[in-house]
């Protein structure tokens, strides 16, 4: 009976190993997939689920007419997200001729290093968005992942954004000038 139960325990670890083998290239991948497709549907509760309780974020944006230094966590990520796809509605319902705002979003993975344990990744990656020319952002983006459970989630990013457009000029200017647009 001890042989059966020694051999039951062995194999239940290694199917745990299969089945929550950590982060690997796939998943990684996988991750970004989703961040990609749920931005593109504006599908805000998707996006806010990737990122960890206790996320911390820190963007340096660099625009025309300023820089401005953003830290971040995960509520202000998710609220942003809201007033972002918010702001698209109103200019979507705006215009009278029916046309919606356009919006493109890639990302690039150019490096991952995956930690020996597979629990942890750091990421690099390229981003472009172009929200139908109201916010263009070129960004370069260092993410750090953690798989929980199979789970993988954001924890901590640090972004240098290149950023234009008329919400890059500031929450007044912009109001005026998406509303210029929305004529």
């Amino acid at each position: 009976m001890r042989p059966l139960l020694i051999l039951l325990t062995l194999a239940a670890g290694l199917c745990s190993c299969v089945t929550n083998g950590g982060l690997s290239e796939d998943s990684i991948a996988r991750f970004y997939d989703v961040q990609v497709d749920a931005f593109l549907h504006q599908d805000q509760k998707t996006l806010c689920a990737q990122y960890a309780p206790e996320y911390r974020g820190f963007e340096r944006q660099i625009g025309e007419v300023a820089e401005r230094v953003m830290p971040s966590d995960k509520a202000s990520e998710c609220k942003n997200l809201e007033q972002l796809f918010a702001m698209k509605k109103r200019v979507d319902e705006a215009r009278t001729n029916g046309d919606v705002l356009g919006v493109e979003f890639t990302l690039e993975r150019t490096g991952v290093e995956i930690a020996p344990d597979r629990k942890s990744a750091d990421v690099h990656l390229k981003a472009h968005l172009n929200f139908g020319g109201v916010l263009i952002a070129d960004s370069i983006v260092v993410e750090h992942l953690v798989d929980r459970g199979g789970q993988v989630l954001s924890v901590a990013s640090e972004t240098e954004a290149h950023v234009s457009g008329i919400v890059a000029y500031g929450t007044a200017a912009a109001r005026a000038r998406a509303s210029a647009v929305a004529r």
